[in-house]
């Protein structure tokens, strides 16, 4: 699975579980995120706590997009609208008030 950063290779969810993550949200994309989903997540966060946020394909099982990071650098609140955050320059996150979530490579 590889270590922090965004990956665009197909790989089984059970992968991901198999390597000793927990499966702590689970909504269709369309379904948006929540500030008290945020939060529930935050709740389960401590400084070595790491975290995938991904999408795939439900039919198949397989996740498509990735990104795997220190879990309060990914769920931390952007102050800048134009500018996404990033403590390894792998992955840069945004997280607009709790509004708009993600992630991207630069």
């Amino acid at each position: 699975m590889g270590e922090e950063g965004i990956s665009t290779k197909a790989i089984p969810e059970r992968a991901i579980i198999a390597a000793g993550f927990k499966k702590a949200y689970k909504k269709a994309f369309r379904v948006p995120l929540s500030s008290e989903d945020l939060d529930d997540l935050r709740e389960l966060c401590n400084d070595k706590t790491e975290i995938i946020v991904a999408g795939g394909d439900k039919t198949t099982g397989k996740v498509i997009l990735y990104a795997r990071d220190n879990c309060k650098n990914a769920l931390q609140v952007t102050k800048d609208t134009k500018k996404a955050h990033s403590k390894n320059e792998r992955v840069y996150w945004y997280n607009i008030n709790d509004n708009s979530f993600g992630f991207a490579n630069d």
